[in-house]
Parts: C-alpha cells; structure tokens; sequence
C-alpha cells in the first residue's frame, strides 16, 4: 500500500523531472546565464600598449554568425560576449552597409546563446527574401520563437507564438512565409513502464558520459518533427499540409544518398552539393577533402581534385553554373570560383589570413566572412569575388588595438615518419636571447588567433606573459585504419614531430631542455597522455580530460564504442589485442610517468579517465584532477574559463618554473601541489 501512494505522489514528479530533462535533450544547455544587456562595442584610440591580462580574453567579442542581404547592401552579424562576474553570456545582433563608409548599427540583444555538447553555437542570421528584415530565433517567456528586425533599427517584433520551441527556419522564396519545425514531446508512458520494470542492459548507453541512466532512456525515444507554416501577411501559423510539405523539400530537403555530416546546398536549379572528407589511406593515407556535386538522379560527380588542403565553406552561383568555395592550405586561405560541372578553378583570393565563415549575397557580388591570423582576433571582412578585394568592416574587439602580443614565428617541418607539419613559436615578452627558456606546447591546431589553443584552456599569450616560450603545434588527426601499428601513427607521429621541433628550438638556443610541458584537449589530451607515458620528453602536463584511451574506457562505451575499438585495436583488453591495449594505454603504462599532470575534467567526461588517474595515484605520482559541473566537452561557463586560465598558468609556473601566486586564496592549491611535489621526491 505504502509502495503504491508513493508511487501515486512521486509520478507527478518524475514526470516533471522528465520533462525538463527532455527539454534538456532538445537544447542542451549549462549552466551559464544570460545577461539582457545588449553587447556594445566601444570607439578606441591608439594608445602605448599595455600588457595582456586575463580579463582581456575572458572579455573577448565572438562573431556567431552572419549573413549578407539579397540585394547585397547590407550584412547581419551576431556578436556574444563572456560576463565572468554574473557566469553568463550577452549578445547583440549588428547591421552593416557593404558599401565603404557605411556605419554599424547595433539593433539590440540578439537573446541567449545555443548550445551543444561541443559549446557554443554558430547561428547565422536570416533575411527576409526583399531584404527588409532580419530574422533570428530569440528566447522570451520559455521557447525559443522567431523574431524579425527592420533593417533600419528599431524594436524587434515577435513572429512565431507556437506552444514548443522552434528548432529552425526558413523564408519561403517569395517573402510570404516561414516554415518552421518544432519536435513533438515524446510519450512518457513508455519511459514510465521502463523506469518501474527496470530497464534492460543492452550495451546502447555509454556510461562514460556519466549521464543518469532515464536521460538516456528519454533521448531515445522516438521524437517526430513538425513542419509549420507562418503567413506574414496575416500573421498566423498552422500546420504545413503535403502540399506544403512538398514545396519546402524542394529547396531544402537533403537528398537521401548524400550523408547527414556532409555540409550541402541545393543550387538554383536543384542539383545538390556537398563537401566529402576521406578517410580511406589505401586512396589517400591523410584526411582529405573533395567537392562532390549530384545532377538531378545522376550518381555524384567529383568536380575538385582529392586534397588534403582544408574545404570549409562553398555556395552556388545565381544561375548554378558556378561554385564558390574557400580552401585552406595550413595556414593560408583562398577564394576559388570554378564551373559546377567540373574544370579548372580561378583563385579569386589568397591571403596569410585564415577566412572563414563566409555569406555570399544572392548576386554573388560580395562576400562576407570572418578573418583572423595568429595575433589577430577575429574581424569581419567583405570580399570583392570579381577582384579580389578585401576590407574590414567590423572589428568586435578593438581594444586589442592597444594590447601587447607577441609575435608568433611560423616553423615549419618534418618528422621522421615524413609527416610534414607547423607550428606557431611565441617568445616570452622581453624576451632575452641570452637566457633560455621553459617551453610550453599546446595541441593540436593553429592558424586562427592563438586565444586559449584547441578548447580555449590554454591563454597562449599569457604564457608568453609569465616567462615561457610557447610552441602552438598544429597535428591534424590522421585517418583510422584497420591496420593496428599504421593507426598508432596518430600517437607516433605527434611524439615524432616534438622530437624534431625540440632540435630545431635547441640550435636556436631559445629553451631549457629540462623544463617542459605539454597540454591538449580531445585529441590533443590522447597527445599528452601517450607522451608521457611513453616519453620523457614532457616534465609537466595538462590536459582537458581523459583521452580515452585505456581498457576502461573500453568497458564504458557501450556496443557502439567496444565495435569501434575492435576494428582497430583488434579486440577487447582481455583477449588477443592485450598487447594492442598495453602498447597504447597511458593507464598500463603510467609507472613510466615523470610528468606533473593536471586534469581539467567535466562531469561528463571525467570518468572515463579514472583508471589513468588512479593508477597514477597507485605509483604515488603527482597527478591532480578538477572536475568542472555541467559542462560538456568543452567548457562553456565563463567562472569556469577564468578558473582554468588561472589554475593552468599556476601549474607550469609551479613545476616548470619553481613560482607560487601570492594571492593568499590560493594557499590550498599550493599545499596539495607541494605535497604532490614532496611525495615525488621521497618515492625518487
């Protein structure tokens, strides 16, 4: 009886708590804020420089998307911002003439930022096809809704008022409608049923992820979109009809035999394209990229050579007989127009600059993107396609104008494995070439501003602040293969490439042998763990999480996760690739240890590095990890941005450097960090 009315009192509950992690699902989100007020953007004069600080890159504008207008007049930018003090984020929506001289207008807060597990989104506004409006999906009252701006200013004017959240839209050609989709509420009673039957063990939940098991049980189930009408002129909204339905997958259904993670457009006349990556070695052993284009129900037709230089943004012409598209080769970026059905490509543009996240207008007159390069913070430029030229029409962060950097030397080389590679070499400030120096190296790309390296953990600049040479290496993911030790070369190639850098960096006489370390997350985490644990090249590390590297992470995965090892590693850490799995692992190897290592982990990720972690522990090595709450992949709350920054710059400080902070609200810190210290010295 008693099991029976708690059951009755607490359901209501439950079924409130799913439905908030459902929504959860729909929008991930953390648990940073948003601040109303809108992002300004002040007038700076050039003054002295001064040095940088941490609050000059937790500061920092961001550029999230952006759109140029039909007739090509006018360009809409999103811009957001970090507030350390409220752990929240602001935004404001900008309008800008393409003709020169035009003046920004700022219409307002352009309303929360979205989120994914991998952070921030980059959301492009959307104009009206007449070019009079801007619309953007802005949160209010509980649901995220559309809302439009006139171009020339003013209060913007709700739209959408649908019960769920809009999770897209899109003009109709003709300006007269909006279709929108939403996604139905799943039914609980099935969830219900498995939550009081207990649910069954079927290897689909990675238990890695540290998610509750309902969380899981509730994205799974089955969730259908809705496709919805809004009609400007009387400003109502209904359900699309087939017939409807029928005419927006005209012009924007994806053709079913062109893969869901492949960026496409439909051209003017219907034929799709779409950016493929390869990842066969026995066609091409590193990653490449290729531009493929479908003819009506012809079989997709390559129309670009197989390369490994970078493809990142392309679009049609007005007539679909041209494509546009911007490539990049290292570090450098280009411009090309070439014939849709194939043929020779004409460079438009080449620049040192790294550009990206390009809007072309309906004419293909012009085109907006964002450019930066190694001490420049991203800016918005309008490119000339006829010509060629290219000017700044919105600098978000000029008050890096008076801000001190220093330069960052491109370095270029090859490896013994005849992997060719770079990186970028920033010397300390005031830097004495009669000293030698500690030496960081961040992973594990390069060529966009050097804020905070792959993950934005590790304030580059600030380094160079604090007294250290910093060596950003750049170490683009090689394809996986089905051949064990060929795939090991993501792992030898890395520790490769340290090795030939550090002799070059040796004849130059820029650092001190003795003291280095290495950082990396994701990818660069699997960096940093294998070298030390299979190196002694690194003297003190961090990493933002686990690498994932090691037999319990196999265990964690899931079905889904245990195939993918099998494929390359060759079986479980048990059986017949045991010596896969002791060759790789950082964890079966962490007695090799000589690393102080820092663990900056989130609460989803941390528990698939605990077998490192405590192995390391066991060896009485000096090892300490901090996890983050409600952060995903990367971290997106800006209290936890600033406390890494911090905490990361402590770390080498006080290993590679012999240093403490006299900030007395560290003391804690420096009391573990000098036992970890003590405790090393005393096992040695």
């Amino acid at each position: 009886m008693l099991n029976k009315l708690l059951t009755k009192s607490l359901w209501p509950w439950l079924l409130l708590s799913c439905c908030s992690v459902i929504a959860q699902a729909q929008t991930i989100t953390t648990a940073a804020g948003f601040d109303p007020r809108p992002v300004t953007i002040p007038e700076v004069s050039r003054e002295n420089p001064r040095p940088i600080t941490i609050d000059d890159l937790m500061a920092m504008r961001d550029l999230k998307g952006m759109s140029v207008s039909p007739d090509g007049k006018s360009v809409a930018y999103v811009v957001t911002q970090a507030v350390v003090e409220t752990n929240s984020y602001r935004s404001a929506l900008f309008v800008v003439g393409t003709e020169k001289g035009s003046i920004v207008k700022n219409l307002g807060s352009a309303g929360p930022a979205r989120w994914d597990v991998y952070g921030q989104l980059d959301v492009a506004p959307q104009w009206s096809p007449d070019s009079q409006y801007i619309s953007y999906l802005l949160k209010e009252g509980g649901t995220w809704q559309v809302w439009r701006w006139r171009r020339e200013g003013g209060a913007p004017e709700q739209l959408t008022h649908n019960t769920l959240d809009v999770r897209d839209f899109r003009w109709s050609p003709d300006g007269a409608k909006i279709f929108f989709t939403t996604t139905d509420p799943p039914d609980l009673e099935d969830a219900r049923r498995k939550a009081e039957e207990g649910i069954v063990w079927d290897g689909s939940i990675i238990a890695s992820r540290g998610r509750p098991i309902m969380q899981w049980v509730l994205e799974g189930l089955p969730k259908k979109s809705q496709l919805w009408i809004y009609n400007v002129a009387d400003k109502t909204e209904h359900r699309a009809t087939t017939e409807e339905e029928t005419t927006y997958k005209h012009f924007q259904d994806r053709p079913k035999d062109i893969s869901p993670t492949r960026p496409f457009k439909i051209s003017p006349s219907g034929d799709a394209g779409y950016i493929s990556v390869v990842q066969d070695p026995k066609e091409y052993f590193y990653y490449s990229w290729r531009i493929y284009v479908k003819h009506g129900n012809e079989r997709p037709v390559a129309v670009t050579p197989l390369s490994t230089n970078y493809i990142q943004d392309f679009w049609w012409s007005n007539d679909g007989r041209e494509i546009y598209f911007v490539q990049r080769a290292g570090v450098r970026a280009s411009l090309y127009s070439m014939p849709a059905r194939g043929g020779a490509a004409r460079e438009i543009v080449k620049t040192e600059d790294l550009i990206h996240s390009c809007s072309f207008d309906d004419q293909r007159l012009i085109a907006a993107c964002i450019r930066e390069n190694p001490t420049k913070p991203p800016e918005l430029v309008l490119i000339n396609p006829r010509d060629g030229e290219m000017r700044t029409v919105a600098d978000v962060n000029p008050e890096f104008r008076n801000i001190a950097l220093s330069p960052a030397t491109k370095l270029e080389w090859t490896n013994k494995y005849s992997v060719k590679t770079y990186g970028y070499l920033v010397k300390p400030t005031n830097y004495d070439p009669n000293k030698r120096y500690p030496l960081i190296v961040t992973t594990y790309r390069s060529g966009a501003f050097l804020r905070g390296a792959t993950g934005d953990e590790y304030p580059i600049q600030l380094f160079a602040a604090n007294g250290f040479v910093v060596l950003d290496f750049d170490a683009a993911p090689l394809p996986v293969d089905s051949d064990f030790k060929t795939n090991m070369l993501r792992w030898y190639s890395p520790v490769a490439s340290f090795q030939s850098a550090f002799e070059i960096l040796e004849k130059m006489g820029l650092v001190d042998p003795t003291r280095r370390g290495l950082s990396g997350l994701s990818y660069g985490a699997d960096i940093t763990e294998y070298a030390i644990s299979h190196t002694d090249l690194f003297h003190a590390a961090i990493t933002s999480g686990a690498s994932g590297r090691d037999p319990l992470f196999y265990y964690l995965s899931g079905s889904s996760g245990a195939k993918l090892f099998d494929g390359w590693i060759g079986g479980w850490p048990e059986g017949r690739a045991a010596s896969n799995w002791q060759e790789l692992s950082p964890a079966l190897n962490a007695r090799k240890v000589n690393a102080a290592l820092l663990i900056n982990a989130t609460d989803r990720e941390y528990v698939g590095g605990l077998q490192f972690y405590t192995a390391l522990k066991e060896y009485r090595k000096p090892v300490e990890m901090v996890v983050y709450p409600d952060e995903g992949h990367l971290k997106s709350q800006p209290k936890h941005r600033y406390a890494i920054y911090q905490r990361n710059i402590d770390w080498f400080n006080f290993w590679l450097q012999d240093k403490e902070d006299p900030d007395p609200r560290k003391k804690d810190q420096y009391e573990r960090w000098r036992a970890l210290r003590d405790q090393n010295v005393s096992k040695n």
